[in-house]
């Protein structure tokens, strides 16, 4: 496994409670919720899809050393990220988040914030099932206020998983947040709550 890239904002899911940054999202505009009925298709073949990990896990390792051959940065994040999601469903969850630091350190760099969401997003799903949810809101509030800053209808994943907190915890982790915001997205919740959406998935997809 390619060594770890450490970054200070993803040194591991626990550090999310204590060194996020303050949520920044607003209460508009709404995500849309077109699709929101289906889970967010991933860009996989159709053997992971299927639950062959291991052949998955032989393709994005192939796909890596090409774009890594490339220079293609995005394009290697997106493969981590990808790697990532299988060792999380096959149990892994050391090694995906090895591969979530890689692949959010380099969206980070790149200024990619869709795709910085999206890997941020998965680690509060990563914390959320191994455990920690308390850990995990502070990584998906973080992701769900990028993507209400650039208008994502991914933050529909983020809203799934707060809610899924929300019921393990209580509102206590949500005071870190000033009155306002703490607020705020407990409005949406509520509100994403009465709207019965369902289940988005519980992985999130590696845009570009």
């Amino acid at each position: 496994m390619p060594p770890r890239s450490p970054t200070s904002s993803a040194s591991s899911p626990r550090s999310a409670a204590t060194t996020t940054r303050p949520w920044t999202g607003t209460a508009k505009p709404w995500p849309s919720t077109r699709n929101s009925a289906t889970a967010p298709a991933r860009p996989a073949p159709t053997t992971q899809e299927r639950g062959d990990y291991d052949q998955a896990l032989d393709w994005y390792r192939q796909s890596l050393t090409i774009k890594e051959e490339l220079g293609n940065r995005a394009g290697t994040a997106s493969s981590y990220h990808q790697l990532g999601i299988i060792a999380q469903e096959r149990g892994d969850y050391d090694q995906a988040l090895d591969w979530y630091r890689q692949s959010l350190a380099i969206k980070e760099e790149l200024g990619n914030r869709a795709g910085t969401a999206s890997t941020i997003s998965q680690l509060g799903v990563l914390a959320t099932e191994t455990g920690a949810p308390a850990e995990g809101v502070g990584w998906n509030l973080r992701s769900l206020g990028i993507r209400l800053q650039i208008g994502s209808p991914e933050a529909r994943i983020d809203l799934h998983w707060l809610v899924r907190q929300r019921e393990l915890l209580g509102i206590q982790p949500f005071e870190q947040l000033d009155e306002e915001s703490a607020n705020a997205v407990l409005d949406l919740l509520e509100r994403w709550t009465a709207r019965g959406t369902a289940d988005p998935g519980g992985t999130d997809p590696a845009p570009g």
